[in-house]
């Protein structure tokens, strides 16, 4: 199995859209060895953006199905790009709305190359302590899916940070 670049697709704001198809192309270029992947809930898209995004070389999941810590995925669609890290590859989770960089691709690479299990970019003042839109982990844990599924962990009072920063915690 290809590496992953995770996101999550959901909401009528096109800055998502836009991001969807640019994101694809562009890691299509620069990481042609991964692979793409978009979770969405199909009630919760706009379709005819779907079909755009079905002709490139990209990975559409919905979990419309699929639920998370006993709940219905449609509340926690933050989490959806983190179903990821249940499988046995590496996998990085990223945001739309944000555009992958020739440095972000030698991070990487440097990452891949080296004995490190997580990948954390935390390159600017406002980034949270473990952004949970540039995070990755080369292997699955029984740890993290523990609290992936965990009910405490899905309720609306938590992030997605929050779950990274209590796994690297308590590793």
């Amino acid at each position: 199995m290809k590496p992953i670049v995770s996101f999550t697709l959901f909401g009528t704001q096109m800055k998502y859209y836009v991001g969807a198809e640019r994101n694809i192309d562009d890691i299509n270029k620069m990481l042609p060895d991964w692979e793409v992947r978009i979770y969405y809930h199909s009630d919760f898209v706009f379709r005819e953006y779907l079909e755009k995004l079905k002709v490139k070389n990209v990975n559409l999941i919905d979990i419309k199905e699929i639920k998370i810590g006993g709940k219905d995925s449609i509340h926690f669609p933050y989490f959806w790009r983190f179903l990821s890290f249940l499988e046995e590859v590496p996998s990085i989770v990223r945001d739309l709305d944000s555009r992958f960089s020739e440095r972000e691709v030698s991070y990487i690479n440097a990452w891949m190359n080296s004995d490190k299990d997580y990948f954390i970019i935390r390159d600017h003042p406002w980034h949270s302590p473990v952004p949970s839109g540039l995070f990755g982990m080369k292997k699955r844990t029984e740890l993290f899916e523990s609290h992936m599924r965990s009910e405490e962990h899905t309720s609306e009072l938590q992030s997605p940070c929050n779950l990274v920063c209590r796994l690297l915690l308590e590793k």
